[in-house]
């Protein structure tokens, strides 16, 4: 009997040990409410605050670790006028989908601060017409732990007024260690002071050694005007990568070292008046910085595209805090447009500061394989600065424009662009960038992520040319050039709008999306211009036969494209798509429990859902049978979708046919996988024929084979 009790006791122990809690959710409309439902918080446990406006909040501090404190419902719990501030003191805390607005009065160290934080979040909230905040949110550490890993993502910021957007303060021995501002939208943000900037990081050049390893990544600054800096950098380690900047002010290295500078695309920027950072797109003050693959388009309102700084000295010593510029390796920019330099290494020369007299010329930078274009100026200056590289670029001096300084194995030509003027600086065929670049190892990739080089030596420029291929497909020859090819290892090229995004994965290069019960939409993230083919194989697993698609999906907001920056907004319900430009094409069955079935085939346009068109096909499609779709969109404004080879259905949109946007997968009670998928651009006809412009050997031959 003892036995019996004690084999008894040890089961139910276990049992204990290993039922998992349940998290806990709090619901609460004011700020005490809110502080007890912190303290009371066990990990995973999620807050929410109720839909409304919040006047006198006051500040509030979060210092449990690994809890959600989220809007209602996004953007409609408000926080309005000057009292309230988040102070986050713990790890793996999100702050999601609030809105913040009109407050004027300066909330020291952020509106919302990460304080000693790590693996903390601030995401999905809206940030308007805040004023004086220096910054609107900071990240420091509290004097013992350092703040690492803190990720501010997919927020937007709308008409702050003399605000610094991001701050990462920077002191000796409590350095911030890798936190991140990301696919943030920040628009109409300006500033008549000095000292404001959109991204600040570090607050004296005297510490700008010091590793901080900020990353800066895929947000788009449209119109922020201040008369300092875009982005103002006292730090080492910092990178700055795949940003889109429209008519704003620059990014500035003013003193720190191995900078990362990739990938960015600066249109159009100019500063309101130069102070000290000069009508510059990228200027650098520091040294080891990697500056590759960046599009730069002064459209003829920027000074100058890069320019390296003279210094005092090439050591951080004593009062010198500003090195002159050494040891920077400019790779692979395209940069156009420019005023009077588009390179120019003559800048702050003879300056006088407090750190003395900068009479340190840049040197040992190296200036190669870059396409550089203008109608006026010099395209390379390098002044004095006679100890430095240039070689392997590409100058295109048109008008009064001069080439300045040509150097070893340069070259002359018009660089011959897809598209310039549509924003599209990819090379055509015929271009005399292609494989006369110097193959350099430390750019592997091109601006969009392909291998470099694809054929014999790097090309010149932002973009490495992709071979032109000639794609058959129902008979009919495309010469396209491949955009991406998914393999699906993971999901970092597509975005899900789905009430439950768990239930889309990746395995065996097979993605597998589950909406038996739901619908949904993936887009891929990559921008289409023009006419294009996408194609890929598609099985259904289980539900109905929905194997839909959206193209040029598009939405415009002060003539800016922010489709996938509003992706939080959309939650995959069909009306939503029904609401901005796009096609969308369906294809399914009426009855899937049958081998034979019914087709139907619909192309609308949106906004309105518009139905262009409807066919039914009859087609035997055998369980968990693989079809191979291609969509075909043509510059006539024409659309077909081809099934397995075999053309099923073409449409064509007479009336502003879309061209720009992107492309999108699309189901509803479906349970579905996807391999192989492709998108290709269509060369236009106005370019050249592939196969006689005298590079025969870059054109293959690829067939869709018949009943695949």
């Amino acid at each position: 009997m003892k036995f019996t009790i004690l084999k008894l006791s040890m089961i139910f122990f276990i049992f204990v040990l290993i039922t998992p809690l349940h998290a806990a959710q709090f619901t609460v409309n004011s700020s005490s409410e809110f502080s007890n439902a912190v303290k009371k918080a066990n990990p995973g446990d999620e807050i929410v605050i109720q839909n409304g406006i919040y006047k006198g909040w006051g500040e509030v501090t979060i210092d449990k670790d690994d809890i959600t404190i989220r809007a209602e419902k996004q953007h409609q719990t408000i926080f309005d006028g000057n009292d309230y501030k988040f102070i986050i003191k713990g790890n793996k805390v999100t702050l999601q989908g609030l809105s913040f607005k009109n407050n004027s009065k300066n909330q020291k160290d952020g509106v919302i601060e990460f304080r000693g934080a790590k693996n903390s979040r601030v995401t999905e909230c809206e940030f308007l017409h805040l004023k004086n905040q220096t910054p609107i949110i900071g990240v420091r550490s509290d004097g013992k732990n350092h703040s690492k890993n803190n990720r501010v993502d997919h927020n937007e910021f709308h008409d702050s007024i003399d605000s610094v957007i991001f701050y990462v303060y920077v002191k000796t021995g409590e350095e911030p260690f890798q936190n991140s501002f990301d696919h943030n939208l920040v628009q109409g943000c300006t500033s008549g002071k000095k000292n404001i900037m959109a991204i600040r990081v570090g607050n004296w050049a005297g510490r700008a050694l010091y590793r901080d390893d900020t990353i800066v990544d895929n947000n788009k600054f449209i119109q922020c005007q201040t008369p300092w800096d875009l982005f103002h950098i006292k730090g080492s380690g910092i990178k700055i990568r795949n940003n889109y900047i429209e008519e704003s002010t620059t990014i500035k290295i003013r003193q720190g070292t191995h900078a990362v500078i990739t990938g960015n695309m600066i249109i159009g920027t100019f500063a309101i008046s130069e102070f000290q950072t000069g009508d510059v797109a990228l200027r650098v003050q520091g040294h080891h910085a990697k500056i590759y693959n960046n599009i730069i388009d002064g459209q003829n309102k920027l000074k100058r595209g890069i320019a390296l700084s003279w210094g005092s000295g090439d050591a951080v010593s004593g009062n010198n805090h500003y090195v002159s510029a050494h040891d920077n390796e400019i790779f692979n920019n395209t940069v156009l447009n420019c005023r009077e330099d588009s390179i120019y290494l003559g800048d702050g020369k003879n300056r006088s500061s407090d750190t003395g007299r900068r009479n340190k010329a840049p040197h040992d930078n190296q200036i190669k394989n870059n396409i550089i274009s203008m109608s006026r100026g010099t395209l390379v200056n390098l002044g004095e600065a006679n100890d430095n590289v240039v070689s392997h670029n590409l100058f295109h001096a048109t008008g009064s424009a001069s080439i300045g300084t040509k150097g070893k194995s340069d070259i002359v030509g018009d660089p011959k662009f897809a598209s310039a003027s549509d924003g599209n600086y990819q090379l055509r065929a015929d271009s005399p960038a292609i494989d006369n670049g110097q193959t350099l190892a430390n750019v592997a990739v091109d601006r969009n992520g392909n291998k470099r080089p694809s054929e014999r030596a790097h090309d010149i420029g932002a973009f490495e040319f992709q071979l032109l291929q000639q794609k058959i497909v129902g008979g009919k020859t495309y010469a396209v050039q491949l955009l991406i090819e998914e393999n699906f290892a993971n999901l970092d090229n597509w975005l899900v709008e789905m009430k439950n995004p768990g239930k889309v994965k990746v395995a065996d290069n097979i993605l597998q999306w589950d909406a038996r019960n739901s619908m949904g939409t993936m887009w891929n993230k990559t921008l289409v211009h023009g006419p294009s083919l996408i194609e890929y194989d598609v099985q259904n697993l289980d539900g109905m036969n929905n194997l839909n698609a959206i193209f040029y999906g598009s939405i415009i907001k002060k003539d800016q494209e922010v489709l996938l920056e509003t992706t939080h907004q959309r939650t995959g319900e069909y009306d939503e798509y029904h609401l901005f430009p796009n096609y969308i094409i369906t294809y399914l069955s009426k009855d899937p429990s049958t081998d034979i079935s019914t087709w139907r085939i619909r192309f609308r346009k949106n906004p309105g859902f518009n139905l262009l068109s409807e066919q039914s096909i009859s087609k035997r499609v055998s369980s968990r049978e693989w079809q191979h779709l291609t969509y075909v969109f043509e510059q006539n404004g024409s659309m077909s979708l081809y099934v397995d080879n075999r053309l099923v259905h073409t449409e064509r949109d007479t009336k502003t046919p879309y061209r720009l946007g992107y492309h999108a997968l699309r189901t509803w009670e479906t349970h579905l996988s996807y391999k192989n998928f492709k998108i290709y651009q269509i060369v236009p006809s106005s370019l050249p024929d592939p196969i006689t412009i005298g590079r025969p050997e870059q054109l293959r031959i690829i067939e869709t084979a018949e009943g695949r």
